[in-house]
């Protein structure tokens, strides 16, 4: 359940660069709806580090979230970001496995 509910945070990547768009100036940071977005943003990378973290660290984690990537219980965006994220994690894990 707890590794759930930071996957349910996934869906807020539509608001990928709006901190960017704040520090160039682009996005008014007193703004109501930017500082929402921003927020939902800081949100979105705390679970994207957050589960390539522990995916990292916990081979049962990892296949966890293999197991709801390849079921119908994630919304579109979350699947396509844990995708990514578990493309990640098994490449680098390869490059591991081959220093050693």
């Amino acid at each position: 359940e707890p590794i759930r509910q930071i996957l349910s945070a996934l869906k807020h990547s539509s608001h990928m660069g709006t901190l960017d768009k704040i520090k160039s100036g682009e996005a008014d940071p007193s703004s109501e709806e930017v500082k929402d977005k921003a927020y939902l943003e800081a949100v979105f990378r705390s679970a994207l580090w957050s589960i390539s973290s522990n995916c990292k660290q916990s081979p049962l984690v990892f296949y966890y979230c293999v197991g709801l990537y390849e079921s119908d219980q994630l919304e579109p965006d979350e699947k396509s970001v844990l995708g990514m994220i578990l493309k990640n994690v098994s490449e680098e894990m390869s490059e591991s496995e081959q220093e050693s």
